[in-house]
């Protein structure tokens, strides 16, 4: 799968450590890696993804209701 749009303040989905997909925003990214905010029901956590980990998606977000 190819990697969406890395840069600061894209859109996309993110895998989160636990296995589970949020709607996410990218905060930063590096050569590696990339810095995400996953977007939960209940919080905004954010973690480093490492490229080509297939762990961000080029899907749409669905916006919040």
């Amino acid at each position: 799968m190819d990697e969406p749009e890395l840069d600061p303040g894209s859109l996309l989905l993110a895998q989160g450590f636990h296995g589970a997909w949020f709607p996410a925003r990218v905060v930063q990214a590096h050569s590696t890696s990339v810095l995400v905010a996953l977007q939960s029901d209940v919080e905004e956590h954010s973690e480093w993804v490492a490229l080509g980990s297939g762990r961000c998606s080029p899907g749409t977000p669905n916006p919040a209701p």
